[in-house]
């Protein structure tokens, strides 16, 4: 059963997929128009979840299911995995690479999608900086993704790869 991503506790499972470049307008619409119809239907072995889906910053995709109502198992997250693929080629669009870094300059920038050989290049040139903002595809639960959903490079995984004069 889909519920608007607004209802959903700060504990509930989140799933984020970054896709390897800016959605356009139309694109989102069509995730949103592909993956609603999906969520009502999602259940785990027979159970119904509560779950939604939203769209941010134009390229991030993030799925989220409330635990104490069913909690999503591994065929149920296959199924949902599935989908996005099956979207991935109908957009021309990869949603499972994670050396594609999704980047903000600042809070209120726009986002754009670096590879990481570029990035890398980027931050040894100065321009890219220790307080830059990426997308943590790690988090697992609505409020994370609330408090938690960019990062500061120097606080994330890319941060070894810092000139030792950035830290």
């Amino acid at each position: 059963m889909n519920i608007s991503f607004d209802q959903m506790p700060s504990s509930a499972r989140a799933w984020v997929y970054t896709a390897n470049r800016i959605l356009t307008p139309a694109e989102s619409n069509l995730l949103m128009e592909r993956l609603t119809p999906f969520l009502t239907e999602w259940s785990s072995h027979g159970t119904p979840l509560k779950a939604s889906v939203q769209i941010l910053d134009q390229s991030v995709v993030v799925i989220a299911v409330e635990n104490g109502f069913e909690a999503a198992s591994g065929c149920s997250i296959d199924k949902s995995v599935r989908i996005l693929k099956d979207l991935e080629q109908e957009l021309t669009v990869s949603m499972f690479d994670r050396l594609q870094i999704l980047y903000k300059k600042e809070a209120s920038a726009a986002a754009e999608v670096l590879p990481l050989p570029l990035f890398k290049d980027k931050l040894a040139a100065g321009e890219i900086n220790a307080e830059g903002l990426i997308v943590n595809t790690q988090v697992a639960t609505v409020g994370e993704l609330k408090s938690e959903l960019w990062k500061e490079v120097k606080d994330s995984w890319l941060a070894r790869f810092l000139p030792s004069t950035a830290v």
